[in-house]
């Protein structure tokens, strides 16, 4: 159907071409589409490995709930809490933890560090099976003997600082509650406790790295004098990205139900299912109903007994127990991440739309030295809409080239980029050491689109204009 157009096409930018000039205006436009795709992707192959890698180290020192104490230096009742988060089928594992800040001291080296109380048996994956521990071994056991040295384990940037290394022995101290003046540090009683540096390990986050440091919980409960009281308790779920709506269905915000709770909901108050629905978000066979976002006819449909009886369902956590999670205690971090991807695709797009000034000016050039083939070819029948649809094509060949090109031009930059690691960061001010790359499939596709999108946009001026000659004037343009 379209292929006299090809014909005409391969004609005007294929080999045969005598116009060299207009040949290598076509190579340019499609170089600059080339250029513009692969830096875009290769930009946002690095963005996404940030996201990644910052995801992955908060992970890997971190779980993906925490259950608290509102007002609180404490949790007792762990064991009613946990009875209450078991019931969740997506809850794979909890663990209690402990948090508190100390100082560590080696000879004249002295430093602060946050000192992490865990289950060693639940913990010991994290460490082992996703290669964490960098030097020594994941030991954890102290004698309650306060006299024998205790083991713990330290972050490699930690132990860099205060010059210590696997089996080394260091000092932790803690200042007393029981202190009657702290306004001056001459009046400060010190807990201290000896520590054999049983493992060394690597969060791939630098400030995890320089202030973190493992104790097992029953060593922590005793050198911080907590009795048998806990910081909180920490749970592992079996996706990730559920844990935001996990942590507003435990704090009350959403009202989670399964598929059959639901089916035997709406089947009580049939009158409910529509306006809730609009409100709810599926994930796998569980749904989750953010009621603050019902108005008030929505309200009023679904009727004040209805609703009462959904937020009845609700498995929330009782006062003064509270949830939170990975992502937002890292929420500022990741919307920070976001904003610079999305920053550095307009700013980068602009490359493209440059490149697409290229594909304009070159249209141009063919129509004007083609205005006398035009002119012929419309006197032959050829109509406008052939015409536009001529030019429209050359554009969308050049665009299209120079979007595969840079495609796996890009694409090969970012291989390389992941594989050799040549581009070293200052792990003390970007966290990392080394510029993290990821290419998801999404990425290359948003940026094909836009591409193609912008290089469409940009034959349409000289296709119109090529399409609007009158067959005499073409002919005569150049007598």
């Amino acid at each position: 159907m379209l292929f006299f157009e090809r014909f005409v096409v391969r004609h005007h930018l294929g080999a045969k071409n005598k116009n060299a000039l207009l040949s290598f205006a076509a190579w340019i436009a499609t170089g600059g589409v080339f250029v513009g795709v692969a830096t875009l992707l290769v930009t946002l192959a690095v963005m996404t490995g940030f996201q990644t890698q910052f995801r992955d180290s908060i992970l890997a020192a971190n779980s993906h709930l925490y259950i608290l104490e509102y007002f609180s230096d404490g949790m007792t009742n762990v064991d009613q809490v946990t009875a209450r988060l078991e019931d969740i089928p997506q809850v794979e594992s909890i663990s209690p933890f402990i948090y508190a800040k100390a100082m560590i001291l080696n000879g004249d080296q002295v430093d602060g560090v946050a000192v992490r109380g865990i289950d060693p048996q639940a913990k010991a994956e994290v460490f082992i099976d996703s290669e964490r521990l960098v030097a020594g071994e994941f030991n954890l056991d102290s004698d309650p003997d306060p006299k024998i040295p205790g083991r713990m384990l330290v972050g490699v940037e930690l132990a860099r600082k205060v010059g210590v290394a696997a089996g080394d022995t260091i000092v932790l101290a803690y200042p007393l509650p029981t202190t009657p003046n702290l306004s001056r540090i001459s009046n400060v009683a010190f807990k201290m406790r000896r520590f054999i540096v049983s493992g060394i390990f690597d969060s791939g986050l630098y400030d995890y790295n320089a202030t973190l440091c493992y104790l097992s919980i029953p060593t922590a409960q005793d050198f911080f004098e907590l009795g048998d009281k806990i910081t909180g308790l920490e749970l592992r779920i079996s996706d990730i990205y559920e844990a935001p709506l996990l942590r507003k269905s435990l704090n009350g915000i959403h009202v989670r139900l399964t598929e059959n709770e639901w089916n035997a909901y709406r089947a009580a108050y049939p009158a409910a299912e529509a306006p809730l629905k609009k409100v709810a978000k599926r994930y796998q066979d569980r749904l989750y109903f953010d009621t603050d976002r019902l108005t008030d006819a929505q309200r009023d449909q679904i009727g004040e007994s209805a609703l009462n009886a959904l937020l009845a369902l609700n498995k929330r956590l009782d006062y003064p127990y509270r949830a939170t999670d990975w992502t937002e205690m890292n929420e500022q971090i990741f919307e920070l991440l976001n904003l610079q991807k999305l920053v550095m695709f307009l700013i980068l797009t602009l490359i493209i739309i440059v490149a697409a000034f290229n594909v304009v000016s070159t249209l141009i050039m063919i129509v004007m030295e083609k205005t006398r083939e035009i002119g012929i070819l419309k006197a032959m029948g050829t109509n406008s809409q052939m015409i536009l649809r001529i030019f429209i094509m050359e554009g969308l060949v050049i665009g299209i080239i120079g979007t595969l090109l840079g495609g796996v031009g890009g694409y090969l930059i970012a291989l390389s980029l992941k594989r050799w690691k040549f581009v070293s960061l200052a792990a003390d001010v970007y966290q990392l050491d080394h510029l993290p790359v990821q290419v998801v499939w999404s990425d290359p596709l948003l940026v094909f689109v836009t591409a193609i999108i912008i290089s469409f946009l940009a034959t349409l001026y000289p296709a119109w204009q090529a399409a609007k000659l009158m067959p005499v004037e073409a002919i005569r343009y150049d007598e």
